[in-house]
């Protein structure tokens, strides 16, 4: 059994999935790299400034609760410096989390079954606010997008889902789905400007 060493954790097979607590505010960039990592992010700040503030780079990986505030500048349409990136993440899970100030809130590349549910993201208007890459049966639900230039773009990704979300002040489309088959895309609701809320 070869051992994995990442922030102080030492996870080995067979053992319980290891579980990362952040607090208060760290600095990025932070790269993770265990294999079925829990991280609990509650109440943290992760502040980024260069490249991606948070990579996840193992299968399994979940992430809960965290506020991301800045990223690189990078704002290339198909290569934007993330709040979070996703490679090589199968099976992956973000949830409730919240993003700032970055030119992407979420990048995913080559990874899976990848499921983002419950992000808020607020964008710099020049990239997408979710992208997903050569990801099939990604999931993206129960998100709030808002200021980006698409606030969800899916390419090479069949069967992903696209459920449940709000997306609005985004500059061209609110959901943008390219090369991709089998992609389910139910419920969600985009806006030019902000959405008028009914109240009943």
């Amino acid at each position: 059994m070869r051992p994995v060493l990442i922030l102080g954790f030492l996870a080995l097979p067979g053992l319980a999935a290891p579980v990362l607590r952040l607090e208060g505010e760290v600095r990025g960039p932070l790269v993770l790299s265990t294999p079925n990592l829990v991280v609990e992010g509650q109440g943290a700040v992760l502040r980024g400034n260069k490249g991606h503030a948070l990579s996840l780079l193992a299968p399994g990986i979940k992430v809960r609760g965290l506020r991301v505030v800045g990223a690189g500048p990078e704002g290339d349409f198909f290569g934007p410096d993330a709040a979070i990136y996703l490679s090589g993440c199968e099976g992956c899970l973000l949830e409730d989390v919240r993003v700032e100030e970055a030119p992407a809130a979420v990048r995913v590349e080559d990874s899976p079954g990848a499921t983002i549910r419950g992000l808020k993201a607020r964008g710099l208007g020049g990239s997408p606010g979710v992208l997903v890459y050569s990801s099939p049966k990604a999931r993206v639900e129960g998100s709030h997008l808002q200021g980006f230039m698409d606030g969800i773009y899916v390419e090479y990704s069949p069967g992903t889902g696209i459920r449940g979300n709000l997306l609005e002040r985004n500059g061209r489309y609110g959901f943008h789905v390219m090369f991709s088959w089998q992609v389910g895309i139910e419920g969600n609701r985009s806006c030019k400007d902000l959405c008028v809320r009914v109240r009943v």
